[in-house]
């Protein structure tokens, strides 16, 4: 099996959709998650949106206030391990439109390999 190496946009496009989907799972709003890492409510919509690309110290301090573990919002070392994971945690998250998820479906499906 070939593995998928991610390119800048891609990198923090997949860090965005998990900070927002570990947000919405936990019933949090951008205004909250913005003050716990000193940024605007538009940064945090930047940020998910993969626009803004967050520094570590902001995903720790993000993963701190979400209760998470810091590797749970950052892409995995192989990919192809998780695709089918996140692909199917998004199809049964009641939290996040389908319009919201279409972006990292598209990803999802262009970067599966076999």
């Amino acid at each position: 099996m070939t593995e998928r190496t991610f390119n800048h946009a891609d990198f923090y496009q997949i860090i965005g959709d998990k900070i927002r989907l570990a947000r919405k799972e936990r019933g949090i709003d951008q205004e909250s998650l913005a003050k716990c890492v000193n940024l605007t409510r538009t940064s945090i919509i930047n940020i998910e949106k993969g626009r803004q690309c967050p520094s570590i110290l902001q995903i720790w301090q993000m993963a701190q206030y979400l209760n998470v573990n810091f590797t749970e919002l950052v892409p995995p070392l192989n990919l192809n391990q998780q695709i089918d994971d996140w692909s199917e945690r998004l199809k049964n998250h009641s939290l996040i439109s389908d319009e919201d998820s279409k972006p990292l479906m598209s990803f999802i499906s262009a970067t599966r390999t076999s």
